[in-house]
């Protein structure tokens, strides 16, 4: 994210105090860290949203208008560690899990399609925010376009998961929310190849009650799928995808030379080769090494 767009989200922290988390494989709690500038921890989270019939999968978005020019992002260009921003890198923190970083995001995003797009107020955009992100539906497809993105199924995602996240119905694989992963955002600001502690297990696993783990000692990394301003300022849907990057390639995945780099899989468990990782819709290529 640009030095410019940190005072955006910084203030978008401040009106979303009410923002409550929910489901997730949680870590034993310990105090949460605070978020940007005053914003407190949410309250408990609380039961995980009713189940309601799969959404159907999203449509690729219209291009955003104005895609991006000039050199390709450093990394921390497009890295928000204290809020989760769709479009960025977002290293998950204790007490996070999946519907309260799913959430979190589409609230940023839709406090930013109501400023910039319908010229709302911070009262108003913080009001809009809320509606939109409340949605239990809205998250929950959020939540699984971020647990199918390729990047991330390549890095952190499992078939052995317990009973308290949420698998991806086109993978069957989840994210587990532990600090079992390689320091990833560490690695990619120093132009190294992302490394995969987490063991992906066997498409059996859930079935056997088996719960996967990793020798790393960081949260995830996780990137956050762009979403379209556009759509949800017009017609108030969530739809991914959000522009593209100055290689072309869409934001709703990383940058080209982040999925380049591949992923070194010192779990031993993923295929290897370069194949498209994720969920079959809007799949990339990442090549897995050992």
């Amino acid at each position: 994210m640009s030095k410019k767009d940190d005072s955006g989200v910084l203030l978008l922290g401040v009106g979303l105090l009410f923002l409550l988390g929910m489901g997730g494989d949680k870590p034993e709690p310990k105090p949460e860290p605070k978020g940007p500038d005053d914003f407190a921890p949410d309250p408990d989270p609380g039961p995980e949203p009713e189940p309601e019939p799969e959404p159907e999968p999203e449509p690729e978005p219209e291009p955003e208008p104005e895609p991006d020019t000039g050199p390709n992002p450093e990394v921390d260009d497009f890295t928000n560690e204290d809020w989760p921003v769709p479009g960025h890198f977002y290293r998950v923190q204790s007490g996070d899990f999946g519907y309260r970083i799913a959430k979190r995001a589409l609230a940023d995003a839709a406090y930013r399609a109501a400023t910039e797009r319908l010229g709302y107020g911070h009262d108003q955009a913080l009001a809009f925010a809320s509606s939109f992100s409340n949605n239990a539906q809205r998250q929950r497809a959020y939540l699984d376009a971020i647990t199918c993105e390729s990047w991330n199924d390549a890095t952190v995602t499992t078939f052995g998961y317990g009973d308290q996240t949420r698998a991806a119905p086109g993978s069957r694989r989840a994210i587990r929310f532990l600090p079992q992963h390689a320091d990833n955002i560490g690695r990619l600001r120093n132009g190294k190849r992302p490394r995969r502690r987490m063991h992906s297990g066997v498409a059996t696993d859930r079935a056997n009650n088996r719960r996967r783990t990793g020798d790393g000692s960081y949260f995830e990394t996780l990137y956050l799928p762009g979403v379209s301003l556009k759509a949800i300022a017009e017609r108030g849907e969530l739809q991914l995808g959000g522009g593209k990057w100055p290689d072309g390639s869409s934001r709703r995945h990383p940058p080209k030379w982040v999925l380049a780099l591949g992923v070194k899989d010192l779990s031993r468990s993923m295929k290897v080769g370069r194949h498209k990782r994720g969920c079959t819709d809007g799949a990339v290529d990442v090549e897995v090494i050992r």
